[in-house]
């Protein structure tokens, strides 16, 4: 469920997210009768977090995840400037890197946050390790137990993770990640959580 008109070329015509989300507010289909990924179904749940804590998504995230975690780094970036620091963005078409504009979202909640690596590793050691404690253990266990699938033998969704097996491990990941079992040297955008413990 891709969100038409989420995706601005500049940084200063992104519209305020709750303003943009408020005409998109729309039932796509019934719960539970398809699975699919969901850029509405995140930028949804970013404005329960807003609606919920009375908090905007962006400090919401620096108060309770970036901050109790030293990620420093760590941005929502939805600003002109907040793309200072960040990788250039490159396409490749027929052999030749071509650098793009960086992108920009009315939907910080499904696009936008960034980090550098190490602060990204935090996040990791925090969601694997439980510390600090930044979501409770039964919301942790509910994040990496299917909750969606079309088919029991095809990966299915954790909430926020795509949760499969590779090489007999179990693994949750999201964004980035090939299901490659020859390791390749490179870089993702998220790594791979092994619900046995190990990165």
């Amino acid at each position: 469920d891709e969100l038409p008109g989420r995706r601005f070329e500049r940084a200063r015509d992104v519209p305020p997210f709750a303003d943009f989300m408020a005409s998109r507010l729309v039932r796509h289909r019934p719960a539970g009768e398809l699975t699919s990924y969901s850029s509405y179904g995140m930028a949804l749940a970013g404005l329960v977090v807003e609606d919920v804590s009375g908090t905007a998504y962006e400090p919401y995230l620096e108060t309770h995840l970036f901050r109790p975690l030293a990620m420093k780094s760590a941005r929502v970036m939805n600003a002109p400037g907040d793309d200072a620091g960040i990788a250039t963005p490159y396409e490749i078409d027929d052999g030749k890197a071509t650098r793009m504009d960086h992108e920009w979202y009315a939907t910080p909640p499904a696009a936008s946050a960034v980090s550098s690596v190490r602060d990204f590793g935090r996040l990791l050691v925090a969601l694997t390790s439980g510390k600090p404690r930044i979501v409770s253990t039964q919301t942790l266990d509910r994040m990496m137990t299917t909750q969606a699938t079309l088919h029991p033998a095809v990966p299915g969704w954790g909430y926020g993770f795509q949760l499969g097996q590779m090489n007999g491990r179990r693994i949750a990941g999201h964004g980035g990640l090939r299901e490659d079992p020859e390791p390749r040297p490179g870089v993702h955008e998220a790594p791979r959580r092994d619900l046995d413990g190990q990165v």
